[in-house]
C-alpha cells in the first residue's frame, strides 16, 4: 500500500510515469472508489451531502469516461487500467492535499474567498498539468496535444457539474 503511494505521490509530482501504474483491477477499483470518496468530501465543504456524493459521483463518471473515449480513438484500449489507475491515483493525491490545505486555511484565516480560490486556482492548474502528462504516455501524443486534452476535459468537468448543480437547486426549490 505504501509502494503505491509513493508511486501516486511521485506521478503527481511528474517523477514517475503512467505506464508503470499497476494493472490490477483491484487497485483501479480501489483507486475509483478513493477518488470519488475525496471527491465527495471536497465537495461537501460547499454542497449538502446528497449534493457532494452526486457530484463526486458525476466528476468520477465523467473521468472515466473521458479517459476510456480518449484511449479507444487513439486504438489504446489494452491501456485502459494502467492510464484510469493513473489518473484516479494522481487526482487522489491531488484531492487530498487540496482538502487538506482548503481545510486548513479556512480555519486559520477565516473564509478568505480570494486565498481560497487562488489555492483552488493552483490545484486545478497542478491537476491539468498531471493530466496532460498522462495523456501524454498512455496515447503516445505530444505534451501539449496532452495538455489539451487535460483543459477540455476540465472544462466538459466544469460544464456537466454546474449543469448537475442548476438541476439539482431546481428541482430543491
Amino acid at each position: 500500500m505504501l509502494k503505491w503511494l509513493s508511486y501516486f505521490w511521485r506521478l503527481s509530482i511528474l517523477k514517475a510515469s503512467p505506464d508503470h501504474a499497476p494493472a490490477a483491477k483491484s487497485v483501479l477499483h480501489l483507486t475509483v472508489f478513493v477518488y470519488w470518496g475525496l471527491a465527495a468530501l471536497f465537495a461537501s465543504f460547499s454542497q449538502s451531502l446528497f449534493e457532494s456524493f452526486f457530484l463526486a459521483l458525476v466528476q468520477t463518471a465523467i473521468l472515466m469516461f473521458f479517459t476510456n473515449l480518449s484511449l479507444w480513438i487513439r486504438q489504446y484500449p489494452e491501456r485502459a487500467s494502467q492510464t484510469l489507475t493513473a489518473v484516479f491515483g494522481a487526482g487522489s493525491i491531488i484531492l487530498l492535499a487540496s482538502i487538506f490545505l482548503s481545510s486548513n486555511i479556512s480555519i486559520s484565516i477565516g473564509q478568505s474567498p480570494n486565498i481560497l480560490f487562488s489555492l483552488l486556482l493552483v490545484f486545478l492548474v497542478w491537476t491539468v498539468i498531471v493530466y496532460a502528462n498522462i495523456f501524454k504516455v498512455s496515447l503516445s501524443i505530444p505534451y501539449f496535444a496532452g495538455l489539451g486534452i487535460a483543459l477540455i476535459f476540465v472544462y466538459l468537468s466544469f460544464s456537466i457539474t454546474w449543469r448537475f448543480l442548476k438541476i439539482i437547486s431546481i428541482s430543491q426549490i
